[in-house]
């Protein structure tokens, strides 16, 4: 499974990976996790994504924006999910597909929840 993660706070997406493939090796499950600083650094990369998760609010290229670009390329049917500390976001994001929104607050058990229903849906 290639798994994206894409937000400009580096601690979390330190931990996060660190969690996620914890996760995955408990499930038995070969993953590669590239991690991304900025929407535009992401849009850069060739690789198609099974999973993206992507924070909705960063620098100079929100998720959002971020998300309807890669719609439009390679990860065009990759599963979206977003990390944010505004739930309010959630309705302007379904345009995108998104497949979840995880709230910060509720990391890395959102995430899991998240992995463990793209697991059963596949």
């Amino acid at each position: 499974m290639y798994i994206a993660i894409c937000d400009d706070d580096n601690v979390l997406v330190n931990n996060l990976k660190r969690e996620i493939y914890s996760y995955c090796n408990n499930y038995k499950i070969e993953s590669v996790i590239d991690t991304y600083n900025s929407g535009e650094t992401l849009l850069s990369s060739k690789i198609n994504y099974d999973i993206i998760i992507l924070d909705y609010q960063m620098g100079k290229l929100n998720g959002l924006d971020t998300a309807k670009r890669l719609r439009k390329g390679a990860n065009a049917s990759s599963c979206i999910i977003f990390l944010t500390n505004f739930p309010e976001i959630a309705i302007s994001a379904y345009e995108v597909d998104t497949y979840r929104f995880v709230v910060k607050s509720t990391l890395p058990n959102g995430i899991f929840n998240a992995l463990d229903d793209y697991r059963t849906a596949i």
